[in-house]
């Protein structure tokens, strides 16, 4: 969901248009050229980001883009649990998603590659016995879904199919803009949720293969996980998502008593140096001249005349 157009020449883009659907990929590849941020004025306004490096850029710009109003295209009902972090923006989901990000560091991802090739594998595999009356979203995208997030999650099977098969009838509910019938399905994935959740509660599994008893393994009042201490990725994303967009204490006013008095402190990958003026205040500054980028003060701290 956006708050205004950015893009006159997409305001026609429709993913529901029968034209569109009848060739996504053309669609999709059209978009990719000649706008890969597009603007829709279809259902209130939204953007569609064609590019990994935008979806980055948009996640980090929740005054331009944002969830909180819409998610899914066309507008699904809003009933039953929120479904969080999807429907919340930065700062309110960072704490969501700082609980979900050890679960998604690049080893973990990579741990969960032979299984999903063996699905893809034998999908396809089913898909070439018989080529001619193959269908690749019935036969190859739905069941792939199902399996990968039984995979993703940890889930038995039956509750992998139990979810998918939820899942899939909620899209084609919402598509169809059947938002009574959506609504009512919207109740059920929220029951398949509770009951997961006590089933794990219950009967813990593994923490390290299992997201749900993972979760869980985190006691409030106790210290996270080792890697929310020392795992670069959570460390670079905490920098970027709290430290480098909140005011933050360096050092008490008291340390610099005259004027020309400076303190030198690192915030992240930024050299800061802190000096107070003639006029009594304290400014901070980048340490780096801004022709060369040399560091200007090598000092931890001290006064200088000028």
């Amino acid at each position: 969901m956006a708050s205004e157009p950015v893009d006159a020449m997409t305001r026609d883009w429709d993913p529901s248009d029968p034209e569109t659907q009848a060739n996504y990929p053309a669609a999709q590849e059209r978009l990719r050229q000649v706008a890969p941020v597009a603007w829709s004025d279809k259902w209130g306004g939204f953007y569609t980001l064609m590019r990994y490096d935008d979806v980055v850029t948009a996640s980090r710009d929740p005054e331009t883009f944002t969830a909180t109003k819409m998610t899914v295209i066309p507008s699904s009902p809003r009933k039953g649990l929120p479904r969080l972090p999807l429907q919340k923006d930065p700062p309110e989901s960072d704490r969501y998603r700082k609980g979900l990000n050890p679960f998604f560091k690049e080893n973990k991802v990579r741990s969960w590659e032979p299984a999903l090739r063996e699905l893809a594998g034998r999908l396809m595999a089913n898909l070439l016995k018989t080529p001619e009356a193959a269908n690749f979203s019935g036969g190859f995208a739905e069941p792939f879904t199902q399996g990968a997030l039984g995979i993703l999650l940890g889930l038995d099977p039956e509750e992998a199919l139990e979810i998918g098969r939820l899942s899939h009838a909620y899209v084609d509910a919402v598509q169809g803009e059947d938002l009574t019938t959506a609504g009512g399905l919207s109740k059920q994935v929220d029951g398949f949720a509770i009951r997961l959740v006590d089933n794990r509660l219950a009967s813990p599994r593994d923490p390290e293969t299992d997201i749900v008893s993972g979760l869980a393994a985190q006691t409030p009042g106790y210290s996270l996980e080792r890697d929310f201490y020392v795992d670069p990725d959570i460390y670079a994303r905490d920098l970027e998502t709290i430290f480098y967009r909140e005011w933050l204490f360096a050092i008490p006013a008291c340390q610099l008593t005259r004027t020309g008095a400076y303190e030198r402190v690192q915030i992240g990958a930024y050299n800061v140096v802190l000096v107070k003026g003639a006029d009594g205040e304290i400014r901070a500054f980048h340490n780096s001249c801004r022709h060369r980028g040399s560091v200007l003060c090598k000092n931890r701290a001290g006064t200088v005349a000028k």
